[in-house]
């Protein structure tokens, strides 16, 4: 019952292997939940932009020594906060009772920090050239990974994301400051709406628009309206924002419709974080080679931020994957299988 990570490539002989794009992400999703599922044993595979050099050791008055592990745990934290994920390999191994044999399922990732319908998700991220030289010398596609990686949220991105889409769904955006060369535009539009409601309804029924050269005084006409004119609707367009009228039945209609709209768009911006929190929820173990800077990566890039003791994090993660075996901890450890794992 588990699943290996590693950060090196590997060949299997398995009933799926596919590319997986943000194209065919939720297509896909159902296929790759259910082999996680199903599995007895999982391994995954990550290529980053680029690695640090191994902290293990440090130079101290002409002489080498080896870190405390407090030491060696904050100088992988720098690494793994400072680089990025570029592609992610999942491989789930089931044992079939009619076959008498294991089967592989490896799947392979490509995953990008995008935002999501117009929302923007801004990373910084540390590249290194030799990196770079090296994806593409093995052939990796840099267009395939920023045009079609699949988007994803952390635990606290996700949280500010439904927390804007709240504040959207009641309308219950902040309200800007009127610039002084605008006052005179606020003033004009509101004329006309208030000029515009004096007309009988049947003449109204189509709305009006305001024209608006910039977002800025887009932003302002529907503050101006959902302020003062709660029976009005605001719906932006190109150059203008169409005020029209509405009933109670339509503005609950409306909300029903923005409320899942936003249910849809939060579902797509934490994209590939689903099939990380489908491994955390199976408690199914996890199998790696060198696999404590994966860790790292994994847990900060796509859960939430590193703590600084290693304590917290050992908490953190084992509340997560309670059961993670390294190979090489196991060929370093076991003088039987040091020959196997060589």
């Amino acid at each position: 019952m588990g699943i290996t990570i590693s950060i090196s490539h590997f060949t299997v002989t398995s009933l799926i292997d596919m590319d997986i794009l943000n194209q065919n992400f939720q297509e896909k999703l159902p296929l790759v939940l259910e082999a996680i599922q199903e599995s007895f044993h999982r391994q995954s595979s990550g290529g980053f932009q680029s690695l640090s050099s191994s902290p293990g050791l440090h130079k101290s008055s002409g002489q080498y020594r080896f870190n405390t592990v407090q030491q060696t745990y904050t100088n992988y934290v720098g690494s793994a906060s400072s680089f990025l994920i570029v592609q992610i390999g999942i491989c789930t191994f089931h044992w079939s009772s009619t076959a008498k044999r294991y089967f592989a399922k490896p799947f392979n990732f490509y995953v990008f920090p995008r935002g999501s319908r117009g929302r923007s998700l801004n990373r910084n991220f540390l590249v290194q050239s030799t990196a770079f030289d090296f994806l593409a010398g093995v052939g990796f596609d840099f267009n395939k990974w920023v045009y079609s990686g699949i988007p994803y949220l952390t635990f606290q991105e996700e949280d500010q994301f439904k927390k804007e889409s709240l504040e959207k769904l009641e309308n219950n955006m902040a309200t800007i400051p009127i610039d002084p060369k605008d006052v005179e535009f606020v003033k004009t539009f509101r004329d006309k709406i208030d000029e515009w409601l004096l007309l009988p309804k049947h003449k109204t029924h189509i709305g009006i628009d305001i024209e608006a050269s910039n977002s800025y005084r887009k932003r302002l006409i529907h503050q101006e309206v959902r302020n003062n004119y709660p029976d009005l609707k605001t719906i932006g367009k190109q150059y203008s924002v169409n005020v029209s009228r509405t009933s109670d039945k339509q503005r609950e209609e409306r909300r029903l419709a923005m409320q899942q709209k936003f249910d849809e768009e939060i579902d797509i911006a934490v994209g590939f974080r689903k099939v990380i929190d489908a491994i955390s929820a199976s408690k199914k173990t996890i199998v790696g080679h060198n696999f404590f800077l994966d860790l790292l990566h994994l847990y900060y890039q796509f859960m939430a931020p590193l703590p600084p003791k290693i304590e917290d994090f050992k908490k953190v993660v084992h509340n997560h994957f309670p059961s993670v075996i390294d190979t090489k901890y196991l060929a370093t450890s076991c003088s039987a299988l040091s020959v196997s794992f060589r």
